[in-house]
């Protein structure tokens, strides 16, 4: 644009050149002067021209270097104005990208624990495989919660205290075929952002994907609580770990009319519950 500028006064200074002085009328006749001094007069008049001539020639000529260095700085210019909207471009595409991937779990998802398996449903991936573990039933204190437990412990130097609790391995008590056996687990990640259990379903709501389902499981309830559990359907068993050592252990819950409304709910009934994911 700011070369298009200086383009008249380009095309002035060509004009003045090539049809004004360069060819200048001759003097008006003067019937005093010799030829000697017409001769002169146009000598003087052919060297006026040569030095206009040289001196508006240069100043085109810088007229045209101004105009075309212009014109290469715009280009460079639009050609920087491009390169910076395209990498602009391509960092909003990457977030787009980034955001896009960790929505459908590359990234990003939620991680639950699958009770009773020693692996995770297709499409989630496992963070490592473990054993069930808790209180011991006849203990009255204690943490309430069950644990995954890694199958590779590690430990460090710290003494033991005075006083402290105890983490037992888990039993199943008649559940199916499974009683006295140690219980697996595997702690996996969902691809999804958020992971819940739904209580006393099989299938999940709407919009959302179905990890597992199986029975809820706790304490006997005649003893000291622990949490429930959404024991897999289909419990496996760790081998080896059939002989009767109690500890923390798994009985099926039944559902009780009463303060639990009736119907829907049903009187002494296995309680169902699914994992699932969105």
């Amino acid at each position: 644009m700011r070369a298009m500028l200086l383009l008249p006064g380009l095309m002035i200074l060509v004009a003045l050149v090539t049809e004004g002085w360069a060819g200048l009328p001759p003097p008006p006749p003067d019937d005093s002067a010799t030829d000697a001094d017409i001769l002169a007069e146009l000598v003087k008049v052919k060297k006026i021209q040569r030095n206009m001539k040289r001196l508006f020639t240069g100043q085109i000529e810088d007229l045209e270097k101004q105009v075309k260095s212009l014109e290469d700085n715009e280009t460079d210019s639009l050609q920087a104005m491009q390169s910076q909207f395209q990498t602009l471009i391509s960092q909003f595409e990457s977030k787009i990208a980034s955001v896009a991937a960790s929505g459908s779990g590359s990234g990003g998802g939620s991680s639950y624990v699958r009770w009773g398996r020693k692996t995770c449903p297709d499409g989630a991936s496992q963070v490592y495989a473990g054993v069930v573990g808790g209180k011991h039933y006849a203990h009255a204190g204690g943490a309430t919660n069950a644990l995954c437990l890694t199958k590779e412990p590690e430990y460090d130097n710290t003494t033991k205290p005075v006083y402290y609790g105890y983490l037992y391995g888990a039993e199943y008590e008649y559940i199916g075929d499974n009683h006295d056996h140690d219980v697996p687990c595997s702690v996996c990640v969902a691809p999804k952002a958020t992971t819940i259990m739904v209580p006393a379903r099989i299938t999940c709501p709407e919009g959302w994907t179905a990890q597992y389902s199986g029975h809820l499981v706790s304490e006997y309830y005649g003893r000291a609580a622990t949490e429930y559990l959404c024991l897999d359907g289909s419990p496996e068993v760790e081998v080896g770990g059939e002989p009767n050592k109690n500890g923390f252990l798994l009985y099926l819950v039944l559902t009780k009319c009463g303060s639990l409304p009736c119907p829907p709910y049903k009187d002494n009934l296995v309680t169902t519950c699914v994992v699932c994911s969105k």
